[in-house]
């Protein structure tokens, strides 16, 4: 409960214009707890996602699924650097809490020092003049006691907008909006084999966008070399995938096995499409969770900064300080979900469907040549 003064006391406070502390401590406790139970479920939230990224890729094999893991891994570190923000947030403003309560206790002492300050007064005059006297020299250290609370709580808040996970916060979103697009939107488009075997098999045929540029794109995410061999009879050769040189061998004459399949002993891509479809679900209800339970927790947060902005003009302050840094979590955490419900789970879904386009075209190819 926060520490209010007393009847006496304020009736002293009102008497000689004494200044008071003025914030509600209650609503930096609360905050606090609201931040660490926001971060709890942003930390579970991420492990739920995590689990099913490493079910799917467990589940199979190919450079789409090395690259979906790389992505993911960078994906989560945000979860990370989110979770640790809040806690250090979190610190600061519970700190802060400290402070206030610490500056009240000390009022306290100086106006109960007041109260007895006119005891060995002759008479009412020589009374009044002593409290008078002495009104004034303890207004001077409320107002220093005052002024150490603000210097405080701002030392800290700065303490918390300069520590390295919150300072970057307001990057997540763009960051996140740009690990699919530009440089790394390869990664959605042809991640599967690759365009497939094209026309041409014969003799002098080629893979022209196969399984060299489609794996080579997915590796690019990665930040890994990609691309694959093309198939030129037995010359080998063929373009070097988006990422860079190197990759995986692709068919060169007699000298390989097709690539393209995704349930075959020799080839090197297998995919299960249920586990796609499955692990699509599961981030759909990691995202779910951090649009509800996790938000709201946050929200909660935020309500408890304006309960101690209610108390005065030192919460006032403090939530000044702290509330856009908490609009920075707000914004790191929907990116997440946006994420997670929006490219990444379309991306999952995209390798599963172009692998089976991929299959299709092929056989149908391939068939063909009976």
């Amino acid at each position: 409960m926060a520490i209010e003064p007393t009847a006496g006391e304020q009736a002293l406070v009102d008497q000689y214009a004494l200044p008071w502390i003025e914030a509600n401590e209650d609503g930096s406790s609360a905050a606090d707890g609201s931040l660490r139970s926001y971060a709890s479920s942003l930390e579970n939230d991420g492990a739920d996602a995590t689990k099913a990224v490493q079910r799917l890729v467990s589940s199979g094999k190919g450079e789409a699924l090395k690259a979906l893991e790389a992505h993911w891994s960078r994906v989560h570190a945000y979860f990370g650097q989110t979770t640790r923000a809040a806690i250090a947030i979190a610190a600061e403003i519970q700190a802060s809490g400290d402070t206030i309560v610490v500056g009240k206790h000390r009022a306290q002492d100086l106006i109960a020092h007041l109260s007895t300050s006119g005891s060995g007064a002759s008479n009412d005059a020589q009374h009044t003049m002593l409290m008078e006297r002495q009104a004034d020299i303890t207004r001077q250290d409320l107002q220093a006691n005052a002024k150490t609370a603000l210097s405080e709580t701002k030392a800290g808040a700065a303490r918390a907008q300069g520590d390295p996970d919150v300072a970057t916060l307001g990057s997540i979103p763009s960051t996140l909006a740009g690990l699919l697009g530009g440089a790394e939107g390869g990664l959605g488009r042809g991640i599967g084999a690759g365009g497939g075997v094209a026309n041409g098999i014969g003799a002098g045929g080629g893979v022209a966008n196969g399984i060299g540029v489609g794996a080579g794109v997915a590796a690019g995410i990665a930040g890994a070399a990609g691309g694959s061999s093309g198939m030129r009879g037995d010359d080998g050769g063929g373009g070097d995938g988006v990422g860079g040189p190197g990759g995986s061998a692709g068919m060169r004459g007699q000298h390989g096995s097709p690539q393209v399949g995704t349930n075959a002993g020799q080839w090197n891509i297998f995919l299960d499409h249920d586990e796609h479809k499955r692990a699509a679900n599961s981030l759909a209800a990691a995202a779910e969770k951090l649009y509800g339970r996790t938000t709201q927790a946050l929200a909660r947060a935020r309500f408890d900064l304006d309960t101690l902005s209610a108390g005065g003009s030192l919460g006032a302050s403090i939530t000044a300080d702290y509330a856009p840094l908490l609009d920075d979590l707000d914004g790191a955490t929907r990116a997440l979900a946006n994420h997670l419900d929006g490219p990444l789970r379309d991306l999952v879904l995209g390798i599963s469907t172009d692998q089976q386009k991929t299959d299709e075209a092929n056989r149908d190819r391939l068939g063909r040549l009976d």
